[in-house]
């Protein structure tokens, strides 16, 4: 049984894979939604770069998080006092 922070954190984690995911289709079809067709590579881009930096850094936050918090409530490392 997880404790109920790492249930939290798998939900987030969850849902932030289907919004990053959503966000390489819709950079790459901003053409369609009226953007510019000077400014797609662009936008595109900057679709993609966030979309990366969403995955890389707050997966990995969440992903540390899942694990302290297992690790706690195994006793594997000790509880903070606060």
């Amino acid at each position: 049984m997880q404790p109920d922070k790492t249930k939290a954190c798998i939900t987030i984690l969850r849902l932030l894979l289907i919004v990053t995911l959503v966000l390489y289709p819709i950079s790459f079809l901003l053409p369609v939604f009226g953007i510019n067709p000077e400014l797609h590579m662009t936008s595109m881009q900057i679709g993609y770069a966030t979309s990366d930096i969403a995955t890389k850094v707050f997966y990995g936050i969440l992903i540390y998080w899942i694990a302290r918090n297992n690790s706690k409530s195994e006793g594997l490392i000790p509880i903070d006092p606060n």
